[in-house]
């Protein structure tokens, strides 16, 4: 389903700015996790993270502000950080946005840049290429919990094992 030249995913990488997180920035609760290990060795190596070092897989979802691909590492950073780790990437066409909903992505990277909770995914990288906007965030494989309510019958209510 993946390829390393599938140009339905493509994005014109041609004017690329990176805002990446810079090395500064911590994620203390995932310090020791591969995929964060491996996302600051790619920033080290490189200086800064761009489209042009990722894989998009396949699209996750679509909502108001852009489509959210599933997403790999083009190249095993080293041996130490294998490249199975997988990215959830959201890529926002700020040509396309009204100021206002500008505004509100600009606060949604804004608010990632700053949290570390183990409950709210993980703000990896942020970059623009051309008038794109593209988060790298952590991939959660079952969704959100948005589209979990909303899939489940009445009452809304999640088992106490759904929940963990």
């Amino acid at each position: 389903m993946s390829s390393s030249s599938d140009s339905s995913y493509a994005l014109n990488s041609s004017s690329t700015s990176s805002t990446s997180l810079n090395g500064n920035t911590r994620k203390p609760h995932k310090a020791n996790q591969a995929a964060w290990q491996a996302m600051n060795h790619l920033r080290q190596q490189h200086g800064q993270v761009g489209l042009d070092q990722f894989r998009l897989l396949y699209p996750v979802g679509s909502g108001s502000f852009g489509t959210v691909y599933a997403c790999k590492i083009k190249k095993p950073v080293s041996m130490e950080f294998p490249d199975d780790c997988i990215y959830a990437m959201k890529v926002v066409d700020t040509q396309a946005l009204k100021a206002n909903a500008r505004n509100r992505v600009d606060s949604e990277k804004e608010i990632l840049r700053m949290v570390d909770h183990p409950f709210l995914p993980t703000l990896y990288a942020e970059f623009d290429v051309s008038h794109y906007s593209c988060f790298v965030m952590e991939y959660c494989p079952r969704g959100d919990l948005h589209h979990t309510f909303i899939n489940r019958q009445p009452p809304f209510v999640l088992s106490i094992a759904s929940a963990k």
